[in-house]
């Protein structure tokens, strides 16, 4: 007899800390990866007559036409990047944005974090509608160039720069670090029994089936999807997903599934020092349980935290990235 033990809700202060400020759910837009191989197909008869700078280090440079009349969205790879592609618009990235009119004669920005500073792809909607969108199968590295009609722009831009409707605005983006939902590694073949079973959603989102047998008596450590990034060590900071139950219980106690976007932290500020440990050299888009026995944690290291004590414990976590 085994039990399902769903993702749902159950929140810790180690939970917490891998993720960031909770958020209104986001109206999310995305694309399965494979459709993005026709993704820009399209014809750009607009974007085709512009002329943009392609080295992706350097601010954008374009000449405008004076009207600049835009009929419609376009969009355009300046240069194309191989990293990770954006498929879904609640993913966490490195935008920076340049926006330019034909009113304006200039290019103006950059907007955004030129920093590094990470946002969810779709908080652009607030500035620019339609934007998270237009970046969808767009790989990090990449610099695209994007025509916005009039009907499209938010009024208040549209004031600001005193445009017609037959006018619009040309936006470029260069596409940074991107971060993917869930791990995304291959998957590998376990022969340890009496251990848990990991199952996923088409999203990626784990659950576990928790045998009912006892639990192990040491540490156990499985790769369920093994990523072809680099391997992580204590002091790296990373992207990260995790689940967490005890092994008798129904609901996890640590679910960052159920929160906004993760943070990046290093693993030894994220996890128990046993858990931790056990994930060192995991590499980047591997998915990894953890299993640790009863009486594991140090009694002064749960202080504070709602993990349950003298109860075995099973942590499934999700190497996202390394931060940038």
């Amino acid at each position: 007899m085994r039990k399902p033990v769903v993702a749902l809700t159950a929140v810790s202060a180690l939970a917490l800390a891998l993720v960031g400020c909770t958020a209104e759910t986001p109206n999310t837009t995305k694309v399965a990866a494979s459709s993005c191989a026709t993704a820009f197909d399209a014809e750009t008869p607009l974007l085709d007559t512009l002329t943009v700078n392609s080295e992706g280090s350097e601010s954008p440079s374009v000449a405008l036409p004076n009207p600049l009349q835009v009929p419609r969205n376009e969009r355009k790879i300046v240069v194309e990047g191989d990293g990770q592609r954006i498929t879904d618009t609640t993913q966490l990235a490195h935008l920076t944005v340049w926006g330019g009119t034909s009113t304006s004669g200039d290019i103006i920005g950059p907007l955004g974090s030129p920093d590094g500073t990470m946002d969810a792809v779709d908080s652009w909607a607030q500035v620019l509608p339609g934007l998270p969108e237009e970046l969808l199968c767009v790989p990090s590295g990449s610099r695209v160039i994007i025509s916005v009609p009039f009907d499209d722009l938010t009024p208040t831009f549209a004031e600001y720069y005193e445009l017609t409707p037959e006018q619009g605005a040309i936006f470029i983006v260069d596409v940074g670090q991107v971060v993917p939902l869930a791990a995304n590694g291959s998957d590998v073949f376990n022969a340890d029994h009496g251990l848990p079973a990991v199952i996923r959603d088409t999203t990626g989102r784990p659950g576990l089936i928790i045998p009912s047998g006892d639990a192990p008596t040491e540490v156990r450590t499985q790769t369920l999807l093994k990523g072809d990034g680099p391997a992580i060590t204590a002091d790296t900071p990373v992207y990260m997903q995790a689940l967490a139950v005890a092994w008798r219980a129904d609901e996890p106690f640590i679910n960052t599934w159920a929160q906004t976007q993760p943070a990046a932290m290093p693993l030894a500020q994220a996890f128990p020092e046993v858990v931790a440990t056990a994930l060192e050299g995991a590499t980047v888009g591997s998915q990894v349980m953890v299993v640790i026995p009863a009486g594991s944690i140090p009694a002064e290291a749960l202080t504070g935290s709602n993990i349950p004590a003298d109860e075995a414990l099973v942590f499934v976590v999700d190497v996202l990235a390394v931060a940038e």
